[in-house]
């Protein structure tokens, strides 16, 4: 008898389960990874957000020392010391 071979299409279990375990390894490796991303970009966001604030407030300093002014918004109460 001669058997003839037929093709067959798609993958067994054991190459399903490589693939997922493969993954589950790149994910273990990749979430804590991005979650340092993250936090660094939230700590950098943090620096740059209290760097314009400490600009805003040397410049409104300088300003009330000498004077002017026109920094301060018409809408600010300055309380009377």
């Amino acid at each position: 008898m001669i058997r003839i071979r037929i093709a067959q299409a798609g993958f067994t279990l054991v190459e399903l389960l490589i693939v997922v375990i493969i993954v589950g390894i790149l994910a273990s490796v990749a979430i804590p990874l991005y979650h340092g991303a993250t936090e660094s970009a939230y700590a950098s966001e943090a620096d740059a957000a209290l760097g314009t604030i400490c600009s805003t407030l040397r410049t409104v300093q300088s300003q009330s020392v000498a004077g002017d002014f026109s920094a301060i918004s018409t809408k600010l109460v300055i309380p009377d010391r």
